[in-house]
């Protein structure tokens, strides 16, 4: 039987989680399994990972391989720091926290309504004399005048 187009790649590191880059462009992170065309000429990886030196790799895919890969620690870098453990607390009985007060909202200051202007008064009229009028008697028809008082 003919061998199949394809071989498979295993590619591991030491440590993990190293990213993957051909020709600059990023394939995966390791562990990554690559199906690669079968063919004679080397292909050409880096390998990367912060506070490591970067480490090419030649591929040859004649055959299915499997490969674990150790990283050097980069001496011009500070080693990264180990993760932080992670402490889980175990849940305690609490009583709600107290209602925030609500926010103070100020008010937007008013502003100061142009006064309307008063209607004009119109002038009243002076004051006349009342005129005399007569009125007639109860006991004959005579009249009688009335005089007013703020004449005296």
């Amino acid at each position: 039987p003919a061998p199949s187009p394809w071989v498979t790649v295993h590619l591991d590191t030491t440590p993990a989680e190293a990213n993957l880059y051909r020709q600059d462009s990023f394939v995966g992170i390791t562990p990554i399994v690559l199906e690669i065309e079968r063919g004679d000429q080397p292909i050409q990886y880096m390998l990367r990972k912060p506070g490591f030196v970067d480490r090419p790799l030649l591929i040859t895919p004649d055959d299915d391989i499997s490969h674990t890969i150790e990283l050097l620690a980069d001496a011009n870098e500070p080693e990264p720091e180990p993760p932080a453990p992670v402490v889980q607390k175990v849940a305690e009985k609490r009583e709600p926290p107290a209602p925030k007060p609500a926010p103070k909202v100020e008010k937007p200051k008013e502003t100061p309504k142009p006064k309307a202007e008063k209607p004009k008064e119109t002038p009243k009229p002076k004051a006349t004399k009342p005129k005399e009028t007569t009125k007639p008697k109860n006991d004959d028809s005579k009249p009688v005048k009335i005089l007013n008082p703020f004449d005296f």
